[in-house]
């Protein structure tokens, strides 16, 4: 090693470590929220649940147009909840999480 390596390496930073990305406690609530309606809504996981079927999300609160001119204005805020399968809802969150950090 010549003389003005060590100079180099002398006078340089040392490398600094990589820290653990920060949680965000937003997308943490956002993901348990999610979590908890989909398990409430399904009753559970099922094939049917994991593989498709849309059976009854507009009675969980899909949003639909003519139903909140009638006055459900609640799915507007439901349907940010509401995934069709589990599929749908896995993405979604790895999005809230991502976006999150």
């Amino acid at each position: 090693m010549t003389l003005q390596d060590r100079q180099m390496l002398e006078t340089s930073e040392p490398p600094t470590r990589m820290l653990p990305a920060r949680v965000a406690p937003v997308s943490v609530a956002l993901i348990a929220v999610c979590g908890v309606v989909f398990a409430a809504e399904r009753g559970g996981l099922t094939q049917e649940v994991v593989m498709g079927g849309h059976y009854g999300t507009l009675q969980y609160g899909a949003l639909f147009g003519p139903l909140v001119a009638e006055g459900q204005w609640w799915r507007v805020i439901a349907t940010v909840f509401e995934h069709a399968n589990l599929l749908h809802l896995v993405l979604n969150m790895s999005v809230v999480w991502t976006l999150g950090q």
